[in-house]
């Protein structure tokens, strides 16, 4: 099977990203008062990283992440906060060889982008793609980051993303009820 195109990594992200945010805006009464989670129980045999396949051009993703930022720019100013939105541009000037996209930041903007969902910021589908770039970046940098390393150090990362999700959650939350 052929590694997906750019194009078609915008429809994977319109699809998920966008499932997932509707059942967010559906099943709110569901998760905003949880405050922990619980393992889900899996069934089956345990997954493995693989490394099949052509491996994705590490400054193709980079320059769509950087392209993506400049174009996109009026529209992230009208999702993200401030700070975010700075932080971000900050991140996409700098040098692919210094490059990194903190997970705290990646948390945040996926937060403000669902809150941005739920209080209908601007036409949902625009609002889903537009996430596309910030993942391109967020993905070259865990490339950059990991192209050495062993599939347990990926695995103990996701780890650590699925960690900084469940901390950050209040910050969902407030954004979440804040009227606009």
């Amino acid at each position: 099977m052929a590694p997906p195109t750019g194009t078609d990594i915008v429809e994977i992200i319109r699809q998920t990203v966008g499932n997932f945010l509707w059942c967010m805006e559906t099943n709110q009464p569901q998760w905003l008062s949880r405050s922990d989670s619980q393992p889900v129980p899996t069934f089956g045999p345990d997954h493995e990283l693989s490394l099949d396949g052509i491996p994705p051009s590490q400054e193709k993703i980079f320059e769509l992440f950087h392209s993506g930022v400049s174009e996109l720019e009026p529209i992230l100013a009208s999702i993200l906060a401030q700070d975010t939105h700075a932080q971000i541009k900050a991140v996409a000037l700098s040098d692919r060889s210094k490059f990194h996209f903190p997970l705290e930041l990646w948390v945040r903007t996926v937060y403000e982008f669902a809150a941005s969902y739920h209080h209908t910021v601007l036409n949902r589908d625009h609002l889903v793609q537009a996430l596309v770039p910030l993942y391109r970046g967020q993905l070259c940098s865990f490339l950059l980051e990991h192209a050495n390393a062993s599939a347990e150090a990926m695995e103990a990362q996701s780890e650590l993303l699925c960690r900084e999700f469940e901390r950050q959650k209040p910050y969902l939350v407030e954004r979440w009820k804040l009227k606009r």
